[in-house]
């Protein structure tokens, strides 16, 4: 016991617990869309648009983990993107060839960078749901 109490000083983050009511779900999904740090919403996630922090700068609970942990929101980004783009594809007019690959190809480049982050805040929150996060 007094081991773990000598090492706790050193340790720079700690475990968090996931809420377990659906309030506290929905709150810590509000924060990820917030782009602020599900557990304690105080932590900015984003350092700059496209850098994000490896930890909270107030609880100090690490957002990063290892390779791989943000495919799961680059799916949710392409699936939103792809229903924001091509749903609306049924209700446009002729607008010519030239015109179109002009449109949708800067589409297909805005849309998903403009989600970014909305998204990997949102996945945080899943992964802070999930236990994930520590």
């Amino acid at each position: 016991m007094d081991a773990v109490k000598a090492v706790a000083p050193l340790l720079r983050t700690r475990t968090a617990r996931s809420p377990v009511t659906s309030a506290g779900a929905r709150i810590a999904v509000w924060r990820g869309i917030r782009l602020r740090c599900p557990v304690c919403g105080g932590g900015k996630l984003f350092r700059t648009y496209l850098a994000m922090n490896s930890e909270c700068s107030r609880c100090g609970v690490r957002f990063d983990r290892e390779a791989g942990l943000w495919l799961g929101s680059m799916d949710i980004n392409l699936t939103i993107s792809l229903l924001l783009l091509l749903a609306p594809v049924i209700f446009l007019p002729d607008i010519g060839l030239q015109r179109e690959l002009l449109t949708w190809g800067a589409a297909s480049v805005l849309v998903p960078l403009a989600l970014f982050r909305f998204v990997r805040g949102f996945w945080i929150a899943l992964i802070y749901l999930s236990g994930g996060v520590y």
